[in-house]
């Protein structure tokens, strides 16, 4: 009965966080009538939360003939989550407040690893960040990784871009990080994508539903439904890499036609270009016909998406964003000639740049406070 009313009560304090992230400045009043608690309740769990580092009071305001009401915010000073991203072509790790503000970050591009080198080298990095100054002060809530495949559990079940599968990536890290300040930090895994439309619903505003486009080496999608990761059957929801689109009468799948490992090809490349080495062969205009062609695919896409789906909204994110207009223009095209009349879907582009997954991870850390 203990355990089943302590777990009550961790569910009752995550409620209290969402609401409080989803309405700025709510007094304990005003969190009572939306969360359907006793406002004893309530005053009680938000006295735990700002001991806890969780919530910040502000300065009470005058509410009619009652007692003035004091807003209640998130507290973006004494707290931590930690998130990573094994790339296929680069190492991403960075530390973030409860807003989504990365505090800290390490970057690393990387040639194709083993799984045991890989981990090796972002626990390396994971164990300077975690001595860095800006985070000694912090508590530290856990850590996130993000992985290009899906995920079930600890296990990465494959990862085609990486070579990889089978892959028990957060048993492989763990004796990376003995005797840094990250030893018995929970840990989490995720697929890239999801963790980015995890971190773009959590941090990004309100919105029912949310799919995040991951345009990198190949490209995978995220769903987010009611706050909650969409995983389908076996985890393999999203896995939009692996549709196919039929183009001049011919059927490929989507990452032959889009992503960075498509795009070194057309550029008359065997091997996979760095993002780097991309942007200087675009600067010929024969490259940028290659970029167009890449921008009507993703449009198809795009469109099938929403009338597959039809989320609220659509955000563009991954290395290949970078790219800019050349790419997004001819997408956009298709998608205002193809799609329904009538579409709500708004279609944007992440502001998180290269950082996306890492952030998402992270914010797959709060939901694991339940």
């Amino acid at each position: 009965m203990a355990g089943d009313q302590a777990y009550l009560k961790q569910l009752n304090k995550n409620a209290l966080l969402r609401l409080v992230r989803q309405h700025p400045h709510a007094s304990r009043a005003e969190l009572a009538a939306l969360s359907s608690l006793t406002k004893v309740t309530v005053g009680s769990l938000v006295a735990e939360l700002a001991l806890e580092g969780w919530l910040l009071e502000g300065v009470p305001s005058a509410s009619g003939s009652g007692r003035p009401a004091t807003p209640l915010d998130l507290d973006p000073t004494r707290l931590a989550m930690l998130g990573a991203e094994i790339g296929v072509d680069y190492l991403n790790v960075l530390a973030c407040d409860l807003l989504g503000n990365v505090l800290e970050r390490k970057y690393r591009e990387v040639e194709p690893m083993t799984p045991d080198e890989a981990l090796e080298r972002l626990g390396a990095m994971l164990g300077e960040l975690s001595r860095s100054s800006v985070l000694q002060s912090r508590h530290l809530l856990g850590l996130g990784v993000g992985v290009p495949g899906p995920v079930e559990g600890e296990l990465l079940r494959f990862a085609p871009n990486l070579g990889w599968s089978e892959v028990a990536v957060l048993e492989g890290l763990r004796p990376h990080l003995q005797d840094t300040p990250l030893e018995g930090l929970p840990l989490y895994l995720e697929n890239e994508a999801n963790a980015a439309a995890l971190g773009e619903a959590t941090f990004g505003g309100l919105s029912s539903s949310l799919a995040y486009l991951s345009l990198g080496v190949g490209v995978g999608c995220g769903i987010v439904i009611g706050g909650g990761v969409y995983r389908g059957e076996g985890g393999l929801a999203g896995e939009i890499g692996h549709t196919l689109l039929v183009v001049s009468g011919e059927t490929l799948e989507a990452e032959s036609l889009v992503g960075q490992r498509a795009l070194s090809r057309g550029l008359g490349s065997s091997e996979l270009l760095h993002m780097r080495e991309i942007s200087v062969r675009l600067e010929s205009e024969a490259s940028l016909e290659v970029v167009s062609h890449m921008g009507e695919a993703l449009g198809l896409l795009l469109v099938n998406l929403i009338h597959t789906f039809s989320p609220s909204r659509i955000v563009l994110g991954g290395p290949l964003v970078s790219i800019g207009n050349a790419l997004l223009e001819p997408a956009h095209k298709v998608l205002e000639a193809r799609t329904l009349p009538g579409r709500k879907t708004v279609v944007s582009v992440s502001e998180k740049g290269v950082d996306a997954c890492a952030i998402g991870a992270a914010a797959r850390v709060l939901g694991g406070q339940a």
